[in-house]
């Protein structure tokens, strides 16, 4: 899939594909080190019911995934990783691991943000850039898979969502970008 940007110029559209070949391997990479799975058929297990992962790969930084399942009673689970290398390079390995499972209110303040924030919803960016961070939201449930990919969001859905995610993990992650 793609999406047609216009160029500085305003005269032509340039076309932004969603995700690139380049973008598979690098963000592939990164979820293997972490030891994390394909999200695409993670509501086929018997347990989940709804999943969704925050990948945050900044240039010069540890990667971080956040994931996050709802089972099938109910409850939320949190896992969050953390690697050793950088996001721009090496993964590493796991370097900080939180696994626990989210108290009511947590999940509850989850929901209403996932509700307000509309993820599926979401067409593709314009936005590239150099160094700075990828900020990759993946979801799946009863409605199928969904993932969304933003270079350094300054604002808006993606950048609420990573936010309240990362901070579910109790960790002091510096800098955001």
């Amino acid at each position: 899939m793609a999406v047609n940007c216009p160029t500085d110029d305003g005269k032509e559209d340039r076309t932004i594909h969603f995700l690139s070949s380049f973008e598979q391997e690098w963000f592939s990479k990164h979820l293997r080190a972490a030891d994390e799975t394909p999200l695409y058929s993670a509501t086929a297990s018997s347990t989940a019911k709804r999943v969704v992962r925050f990948t945050w790969l900044r240039s010069f930084s540890p990667p971080v995934t956040v994931r996050l399942t709802e089972r099938k009673d109910g409850g939320w689970h949190l896992v969050a990783k953390q690697l050793s290398g950088r996001g721009g390079y090496d993964p590493g390995t796991v370097d900080k691991v939180v696994d626990r499972a989210l108290s009511a209110t947590e999940a509850a303040n989850l929901e209403g943000l996932m509700s307000r924030a509309a993820l599926p919803d979401l067409s593709g960016d314009c936005e590239i850039g150099v160094d700075g961070a990828q900020w990759i939201i993946e979801r799946s449930d009863a409605k199928g898979y969904h993932f969304i990919n933003r270079w350094s969001p300054s604002d808006g859905p993606v950048r609420k969502v990573g936010l309240f995610l990362l901070n579910l993990t109790g960790w002091r992650l510096k800098p955001v970008y």
